[in-house]
């Protein structure tokens, strides 16, 4: 559920209605950017995230540990993004919902 913008206006005044949906608009327009802004950096994060060393490909985890060798970037890659998605998965199911 995602937090609602401080209103400094009375939400009981009907003339306030515009100045409500514009803050409103505008939280979500910055929450949006820095939405995109995180993606973008992890997206960068993950690239430097893999690398070659003598002709074999390896990605390094966050703690620093290299997996690999891979024949292929695209594999080092793939086996990355396969190491994400089963850490997500993991931490999903240690924090319940509310």
């Amino acid at each position: 559920m995602a937090c609602l913008p401080f209103l400094p206006v009375d939400i009981a005044d009907p003339q306030a209605k515009p100045n409500i949906i514009r803050i409103i608009k505008r939280s979500w327009a910055m929450s949006q950017s820095s939405n995109n802004d995180h993606f973008a950096s992890s997206a960068a994060k993950r690239a430097e995230s893999v690398f070659c060393q003598k002709d074999l490909w390896y990605f390094r985890t966050r703690e620093g540990k290299e997996i690999g060798p891979f024949r292929y970037q695209s594999e080092a890659q793939s086996n990355l993004d396969r190491f994400l998605a089963d850490l997500k998965a993991k931490l999903q199911l240690e924090i319940p919902a509310e």
